[in-house]
């Protein structure tokens, strides 16, 4: 009989109830208690102008007069495995396509459909043991696998209570991160709590064990007395694991980051002094074309506009230790802002610009992926089509 993940309700960690005083900037101060681990408050940057990294793009994918398959409809994930193999998700296409490290097309995996090696609904995949691509399909509840040519291999169900459509990792003992979620309060509460499960599943996707939760409150729009769903550029938690299996989470309202080991216990806290942009006559245009089709709804979700929009959009980690974090500060680009953090201790590594904005729309997936070598990102040109770059991490002293 196939065995149900349930929800593991011994431990929860309140993320958006977590405070701590700012220090002045250039002098981190550090505290360490049984109960947050360590504390950092706006470390100073380690890098110089002599040793901070730059950015380069080495490449584009992506053409919008092509009909070959570079020319891409919805890209959902992309990722670079070892090899430098780039690999993309097209959400439309439903196929997987795969390009070698100077751009050219290697192969495709997969294609629209039900059967064994298709997707219906893919939305992530992630590379595992041997070199193998494997792909989530919430619909069909099922993770599929594939070789490094592309061959199918399997497909293992997905036996996940009120699994979502988020990434999961493999860890380096060969077991594998999956996320399972849930509304204790119901569909109907205004400030209703979004509770998310880390789920370890063994070798071989056996013996789940599902780990402490984070819960965090997710805002909704009265319009008319009825709840409608999330407010645009409302509170919202980040979440993703470093290469050593611990995971990082931050609701994008502030300038915290947490670090917490699979046991449950936040190991690490580091806290930026940074002021957020004000909402503007733009971003309110952006909500009336997004709700253009339901306009009885857009006064509603315009009165439910926060005053800024989040501080933090996307938390990135590669292999070798460190964290991205794309963060909406005022005074700079919307989309430019690339801070760098060391995964083992906090430190904060110094800002990257990105040479290329990543969009930072409501309610628009910021698709990247991070090597130790190279940052991908989903980007759009002047016609909002979306390319992939490729930028190359420069570092003047290793």
């Amino acid at each position: 009989m196939a065995a149900t993940v349930l929800p593991h309700m011994c431990v929860a960690l309140f993320l958006a109830a977590c405070t701590s005083e700012p220090g002045d900037r250039g002098n981190p101060r550090a505290d360490t208690n049984s109960a947050s681990g360590i504390n950092v408050v706006d470390p100073a940057p380690l890098w110089t102008d002599q040793t901070a990294w730059h950015l380069e793009e080495d490449l584009r994918l992506g053409q919008v007069e092509s009909e070959g398959p570079d020319q891409f409809g919805m890209i959902g994930r992309v990722m670079i495995d070892e090899h430098g193999l780039i690999h993309v998700l097209d959400m439309l296409s439903q196929d997987i396509r795969v390009f070698n490290p100077d751009g050219s097309f290697s192969h495709r995996i997969g294609r629209k459909g039900d059967g064994p090696g298709e997707f219906r609904e893919a939305a992530a995949m992630t590379m595992g043991p041997g070199d193998t691509l494997w792909v989530v399909d919430p619909p069909e509840a099922r993770y599929s696998a594939f070789g490094p040519d592309g061959r199918f291999l399997r497909s293992i169900p997905r036996r996940i209570l009120r699994s979502g459509d988020w990434p999961g990792r493999f860890l380096s003992d060969g077991r594998y991160l999956d996320w399972g979620f849930d509304q204790p309060d119901g569909i109907n509460a205004k400030d209703a709590r979004i509770v998310l499960y880390p789920i370890i599943l063994s070798q071989g996707f056996q013996n789940p064990d599902s780990m402490p939760f984070i819960s965090y409150t997710h805002r909704m729009a009265e319009v008319e007395g009825k709840l409608q769903p999330a407010v645009f550029f409302s509170r919202d938690l980040l979440y993703e694991v470093d290469g050593h299996g611990r995971l990082w989470f931050a609701v994008n309202e502030q300038y915290r980051l947490f670090r917490r080991d699979l046991d449950g216990d936040t190991t690490l806290t580091v806290t930026m002094s940074a002021e957020p942009s004000p909402i503007n006559e733009s971003d309110r245009e952006v909500v009336r074309k997004r709700m253009a089709l339901r306009p009885e709804l857009t006064d509603a979700y315009l009165a439910a506009l926060p005053e800024t929009r989040p501080i933090i959009n996307r938390l990135i980690a590669d292999r070798a230790g460190h964290l991205y974090v794309i963060a909406d500060l005022a005074g700079h680009a919307p989309g430019t802002v690339l801070d760098v953090f060391r995964t083992d201790d906090g430190q904060y590594l110094g800002r990257l610009e990105l040479p290329q904005p990543v969009p930072l729309q409501p309610r628009r997936l910021l698709v990247g992926y991070a090597t130790a070598d190279h940052l991908l990102f989903v980007v759009l040109d002047e016609n909002n089509t979306p390319f992939i770059s490729r930028l190359r991490i420069v570092r003047p002293v290793d």
